[in-house]
């Protein structure tokens, strides 16, 4: 299984950062990493199946931004 890495500014509440993944069912693998976009805002990192990272990208929910 190929894996992309996507980023989640949560949390906003307990747990948040797991549960706001759009795709319930699908694997989200928690890295323990963080990064801080340009906006200041501390982001989350998790790896998930490439293609659910492809779907989601296609629908418009999540977006790319350059490392």
């Amino acid at each position: 299984m190929v894996l992309a890495v996507i980023c989640n500014d949560a949390p906003r509440g307990p747990g948040a950062r797991v549960t706001r993944w759009f795709c319930p069912g699908v694997p989200m693998h928690v890295t323990g990493e963080q990064m801080v976009g340009e906006d200041g805002r501390v982001r989350h990192v998790f790896l998930v199946p490439a293609a659910a990272a492809l779907l989601a990208l296609d629908r418009g929910l999540v977006t790319c931004s350059p490392e």
